[in-house]
């Protein structure tokens, strides 16, 4: 099988590394550490996501959401319908976590 080098970087001296011709996209982790869980490094709180239209009926309500706890509210209270819309019934009345 052919190999193509894979240059990292622009700079002169940087790493390269054999790649088989025909691997496919490689993609290599950056952020995050092979035995933990990207989600248990956030923080989560509980909360409600409720909208109502200009006369103040609720049109959307979702209580005991678990969200990041660094999200603002109005991110909160947007994330549950926008997702929830494309969702059917019996699946919008299950969702209660971004995770």
């Amino acid at each position: 099988m052919a190999e193509r080098v894979a240059r990292r970087g622009t700079e002169e001296g940087s790493a390269q590394r054999s790649v088989p011709m025909g691997a496919g996209l490689v993609v290599r982790r950056h952020f995050t550490a092979p035995d933990r869980d990207p989600f248990d490094g956030v923080q989560w709180e509980r909360r409600s996501a409720v909208i109502q239209d200009e006369k103040g009926k609720v049109v959307f309500e979702q209580h005991e959401v678990e969200i990041p706890a660094f999200w603002s509210q109005l991110a909160a209270t947007w994330w549950f319908p926008s997702t929830s819309a494309a969702l059917s019934a019996a699946r919008t009345a299950s969702r209660a976590s971004v995770r």
